[in-house]
């Protein structure tokens, strides 16, 4: 399928299940916002080429919110962060820009929050330390720069954690190695230099992580691959 979201959509105000994946549609998705009962949103993988509007107050019982694989861009708008249900967030490969929302912490709920390939510039926040349910984190293929937040290593949950091509820098954080449940990791391409891996990350290697992808300008002994 093809075209603009039709606009009786709007007018399904009961709808609580909304998916248009792989398709070609394109045009404005803010017809959407009037759709307060929303609990799933599906609109990967199509030709949607304008910014997210700023439509998600009122949308609250929002569990759900797939995008990836469009031509978004702009920043994410901050009333995301007020979908406290959201527990997927994924918008990858998309043209996306700014900084990445602090709020995105305060999502409680949230388990996979997938933002890779995009252009997103500025840290990594603090405040997404406080996801304690979170599973896969994946901000590679952005512009983030500074140093990883050492508050990370609080989300107890964490199997995923993708970090890879962007422009970290600094020492690498020890408290990573609280995170028990850790299955991958990776850190490549971006600009550490003269740091070593820390030894309560290389423990992990005796536990569930089977994936650490670091750059060769770090001193790793325990890394499954340098690049």
């Amino acid at each position: 399928f093809s075209g603009t979201i039709p606009g009786f959509v709007g007018l399904l105000t009961d709808l609580l299940d909304f998916r248009i994946s792989r398709n070609l549609f394109n045009g404005d998705i803010g017809i959407l916002s009037s759709l307060k009962s929303l609990e799933t949103l599906h609109i990967d993988d199509n030709d949607f080429v304008n910014s997210i509007p700023d439509m998600f107050d009122g949308i609250f019982r929002l569990h759900e919110f797939l995008a990836q694989d469009n031509r978004l861009t702009g920043p994410i708008p901050n009333t995301i962060t007020h979908l406290q249900s959201l527990k997927k967030l994924n918008l990858a490969h998309n043209q996306l820009d700014g900084t990445i929302p602090p709020g995105l912490g305060l999502l409680t709920d949230g388990i996979n929050i997938i933002l890779n390939n995009n252009q997103f510039t500025g840290p990594l926040p603090t405040l997404l330390g406080k996801l304690d349910d979170i599973v896969v984190l994946s901000v590679s293929g952005n512009s983030l720069t500074g140093q990883i937040p050492s508050e990370i290593g609080t989300c107890f949950r964490l199997r995923e954690l993708f970090l890879n091509s962007n422009n970290f820098d600094g020492e690498i954080p020890s408290q990573i190695g609280e995170l028990r449940s850790l299955e991958k990791f990776h850190l490549e391409g971006n600009s550490f230099e003269g740091v070593s891996m820390p030894p309560q990350v290389c423990a992990l290697r005796d536990g569930e992580l089977s994936t650490l992808v670091t750059d060769c300008t770090v001193q790793c002994d325990c890394c499954t691959e340098c690049l």
